[in-house]
């Protein structure tokens, strides 16, 4: 088909763009709502890029790593990866077209090797297990080999996105990474995990060692976690970081004994101690878990 000779005019683009859009703003700007927010949320042009609703790109569960079930893929052009910004400042490959579309997880990875844009190659890996194709291979081969911490944070951040055997694979390496925010992302992944694999994966032992990093955030993402978890053999431990220095390493701890053994952890002098912290959301805590206990 040969392109069409006749242009057409601005009033009856703006027309079509509004049909296609579904309606215009007060002042004939063409305004895009997303669907399944309430209320209806504009998507707005800032510096260029999209910015969308967090909301919108929030998960519903667990991706099947395996192919989608859900019929044809959606085919390929180059407005699927078409980035836009979240009103909390992230990109994001948001294109509803990108779900559930496994002939989509090729071309990510394809541009995660050709991009160089940090911010844009973590938007491609966070929307990797989107597309419900099979990703969890690549993303285990890459996460020792990349060199951008922002990029293994994330990948390590879809872990619990894929099969637990599989997921459990990537917050391991992530626990050893030297970076702090990706042992973080890590230990915090690691309370996704389903209590009786993490147990037999060694996980929960590795979270106990990670309650002596030298970082704060990987502690108290550790204390976190075995707390989720459970990890009831972790709770002498815990309790040392009850006298931490940093307030989000107490507080996550006093927060995790409270799961553990609710009765044990209110009768333990450090915890009650607590309730007298300068933090006030720590002395809360501290009062809630001895008042849980009926203490």
């Amino acid at each position: 088909m040969t392109p069409c000779s006749h242009r057409l005019s601005p009033s009856v683009l703006l027309s079509a763009a509004c049909l296609a859009l579904g309606g215009c703003q007060s002042d004939g700007a063409p305004t895009k709502i997303v669907e399944g927010v309430d209320p209806p949320v504009p998507v707005e042009q800032i510096a260029g890029v999209p910015v969308l609703a967090d909301t919108v790109l929030a998960d519903t569960g667990p991706s099947d790593t395996g192919p989608s079930d859900t019929g044809p893929s959606e085919p390929l052009d180059s407005e699927m990866f078409t980035p836009v910004r979240t009103r909390g400042g992230q990109l994001r490959f948001a294109d509803e077209r990108l779900h559930d579309n496994p002939a989509a997880t090729g071309e990510l990875l394809s541009r995660l090797d050709r991009e160089t844009s940090s911010e844009l190659r973590v938007a491609l890996v966070e929307a990797l297990p989107r597309t419900g194709g099979d990703w969890i291979d690549e993303a285990l081969a890459r996460l020792p080999k990349e060199t951008d911490a922002a990029v293994r944070k994330a990948l390590v951040a879809i872990m619990p996105r894929a099969e637990p055997a599989a997921g459990v694979r990537g917050i391991v390496l992530g626990l050893a990474d030297v970076a702090e925010p990706v042992r973080t992302e890590a230990a915090l992944a690691a309370g996704s995990v389903p209590a009786q694999v993490a147990a037999q994966a060694g996980l929960t032992e590795l979270l106990g060692k990670a309650l002596g990093d030298s970082s704060a955030q990987p502690r108290a993402a550790a204390a976190r976690s075995l707390g989720i978890l459970g990890a009831v053999g972790a709770f002498d431990a815990i309790r040392s970081l009850l006298g931490d220095q940093n307030g989000t390493v107490r507080l996550q701890a006093l927060r995790a004994l409270g799961r553990l053994d609710v009765a044990k952890a209110a009768a333990l002098p450090a915890l009650r101690a607590l309730r007298d912290d300068a933090d006030p959301k720590i002395a809360r805590a501290a009062a809630a878990v001895i008042q849980k206990a009926g203490l």
